[in-house]
């Protein structure tokens, strides 16, 4: 109990702990997939459809920071892939406010809080949004919507269709891209062995492995190996309690790679 009570002091003595408390009791708390309003955090103002998975958005990438990257320019080139309702976004212009940023969302209410927010906080400069799916072909894809951050590539004739681009003919007609962020919920076994022949272009890959999805982890490492990364993996959220004993339970890791040919 004290130690509860000491931590929630801790927090207390600053802005960054105050911030983290207020958006932990107005957002963390609230039941699934309920619209919550006006959320205000960094000097921001967003509108979101899931309160819950902003909040643990909110401290991936600002409290904890793990997209942040050194860059030796100041106008980076950033595909946002899977861009939900542009926190990571937000963090991109926040970080490198003459960033050039091409961002995707194939779900189509999600993708209206994505407009929504960034250009609500003036950060649509330099910013192209596309309601689409990162694919390998640009045919379209069947596709299965939660409302929030769980959306994901399927299959089956009674999921509806949304758009989709092929990420690797994009990345193609760049010189270069600084950093890579692909959270596509299962789709990346299957994209990112696609980009084999563009990876030379890419600086920085963050990548989101999902156990559900078609391919292995050892495709995607394998992949990036063959191109020149350094990676580094991590576990999403905390461990699991005896890993031994959790069967076929489903599971995510972090990647975060570098390119050591650029």
């Amino acid at each position: 109990m004290f130690a509860k009570i000491w931590r929630r002091l801790g927090y207390l003595a600053t802005a960054e702990g105050r911030e983290f408390l207020r958006l932990y009791s107005a957002c963390a708390r609230r039941e699934r997939h309920r619209p919550l309003s006006n959320v205000q955090f960094k000097g921001l103002v967003f509108d979101v459809p899931d309160a819950p998975s902003f909040f643990w958005q909110y401290v991936d990438i600002f409290r904890n920071s793990s997209y942040f990257f050194r860059c030796a320019h100041s106008c980076p080139v950033v595909y946002d892939c899977g861009a939900n309702v542009g926190v990571s976004a937000a963090y991109f212009k926040m970080l490198y406010p003459d960033a050039r940023m091409t961002a995707f969302e194939p779900d189509e209410n999600v993708f209206g809080y994505l407009h929504r927010n960034l250009a609500r906080n003036g950060l649509m400069t330099g910013v192209a949004l596309h309601k689409a799916a990162v694919w390998v072909h640009s045919d379209g894809v069947a596709f299965d919507s939660d409302g929030a951050d769980g959306g994901r590539v399927a299959t089956g004739e009674a999921m509806r269709r949304v758009s989709s681009v092929e990420l690797a003919e994009l990345l193609a007609d760049e010189k270069r891209v600084d950093l890579l962020k692909m959270d596509i919920e299962g789709a990346e076994s299957i994209v990112l062995p696609s980009l084999k022949p563009v990876l030379n272009r890419v600086c920085r890959l963050f990548c989101e492995y999902h156990s559900w999805g078609t391919g292995t982890l050892g495709h995607i490492l394998e992949t990036l190996d063959e191109a020149g990364f350094h990676y580094r993996l991590a576990p999403l959220g905390n461990s699991a309690s005896s890993p031994f004993e959790c069967g076929d339970m489903p599971w995510q890791v972090n990647i975060f790679a570098v390119n050591e040919r650029l």
